[in-house]
């Protein structure tokens, strides 16, 4: 079968090196074709390394390139911009998370491929964390009983030196913000176990960078099936990431998961359901989404993780920040 060939813009992001590792560990189902990215230096340098051909336009890439699926890593301010172009070349795209700035950009983003019957794929790649999927599927069986109390801590460390270095990092109509940057693939997994919240009520501030966008976030969630939440964000937890942690209360057990990035069950106590075992992936997160859009591509099911699914987390971030600066609960959806 014809090998799926793909394009990266944005290349010299720090994610990329991931997206090229899943290509390899599935060569058999992908062809790695292209980079594009605006510094020509070190672009050449990367092409070189990977033997493939190089661009510093996107648009020249996506008329000459051949490839049928485009990875969008680029800053986030121009996810939807590029995402649309790759739309009208009738092509699918995978984008980096956040997928658009906020709700507005996502809704027309999303209708640029739909219309085109393309497929928008949003990489989240703890989605295909084991010991997630396996918390997933005891919440989903009801193990817990009723779900009453959810505690998220995202405990980042981000120096100056961070922001300095980047021209977007930090900046609000670049970045779209701290919580939307860095906390958006933890956003996810919370809805993705307990579905869509029914209010927010939040306050965020700047406190240790000199930045346009929030470093502190605390918010109280209260969800459609009944559950409250309480979300703790910072990204001055020196001098490294400390923690970024989901504890969940449910009338029959409570599990906590974490470690730095959310991967380890730390606490599992639920009354006659002992912790499936569950083994630790053999490659990186992102593999297992790529192997998720191969039948996709292939036109045997469809997408898990499409835009519309990357939208859920950008409006539950976008009411948090609407709650901060209203002063007021908000209610969803938005």
């Amino acid at each position: 079968m014809e090998k799926i060939k793909v394009g990266i813009i944005g290349s010299l992001s720090s994610t990329v090196e991931k997206h090229i590792e899943a290509m390899k560990n599935l060569g058999q189902d992908f062809d790695f074709c292209g980079v594009c990215d605006l510094e020509e230096n070190r672009l050449r340098e990367q092409a070189f390394k990977y033997e493939v051909p190089f661009w510093t336009n996107h648009k020249e890439m996506l008329k000459l390139s051949g490839a049928n699926l485009y990875v969008v890593a680029a800053p986030n301010y121009l996810h939807k911009k590029i995402g649309e172009d790759v739309a009208k070349e009738k092509k699918d795209a995978l984008i980096e998370a956040p997928i658009s700035l906020n709700l507005k950009e996502a809704g027309g983003l999303i209708n640029s491929f739909e219309k085109r019957k393309r497929n928008l794929f949003a990489m989240l790649p703890l989605r295909a964390s084991p010991a997630l999927k396996t918390v997933k599927h005891a919440i989903d069986e009801g193990k817990l009983g009723k779900i009453y109390g959810v505690d998220v801590n995202i405990f980042l460390f981000r120096p100056a030196e961070y922001f300095k270095q980047s021209k977007w990092k930090g900046v609000k109509k670049l970045e779209g913000g701290g919580l939307l940057d860095q906390g958006i693939d933890y956003i996810d997994i919370i809805q993705w176990f307990f579905g869509p919240l029914e209010t927010v009520f939040s306050k965020v501030a700047v406190l240790n960078h000199k930045i346009e966008t929030e470093d502190s976030v605390q918010a109280i969630l209260k969800f459609k099936n009944g559950a409250f939440g309480a979300l703790n964000f910072n990204l001055f937890s020196y001098p490294q990431n400390l923690e970024c942690s989901i504890t969940i209360f449910g009338s029959q057990g409570t599990i906590k998961i974490g470690g730095e990035k959310m991967q380890e069950i730390v606490f599992w106590d639920v009354k006659n359901y002992a912790m499936p075992s569950f083994t630790k992936p053999t490659y990186n997160l992102p593999t297992y989404i790529y192997a998720e859009i191969v039948p996709v591509l292939r036109g045997l099911k469809k997408a898990e993780i499409d835009g519309r699914e990357a939208r859920k987390s950008i409006e539950i971030i976008e009411a948090i920040y609407k709650s901060a600066k209203n002063k007021k609960e908000v209610k969803l959806p938005l």
